[in-house]
């Protein structure tokens, strides 16, 4: 059974990652519409 912390540090750790990947995503799709 999970604890409500370790749920919480399992999504800290897992959406922080997600953060970074959806930053690039959006750089590059800046650079598709720029050009």
């Amino acid at each position: 059974q999970l604890r409500h912390t370790d749920i919480k540090t399992t999504a800290r750790y897992y959406l922080k990652p997600d953060m970074s990947v959806l930053r690039d995503a959006q750089r590059s799709f800046e650079r598709l519409i720029i050009g």
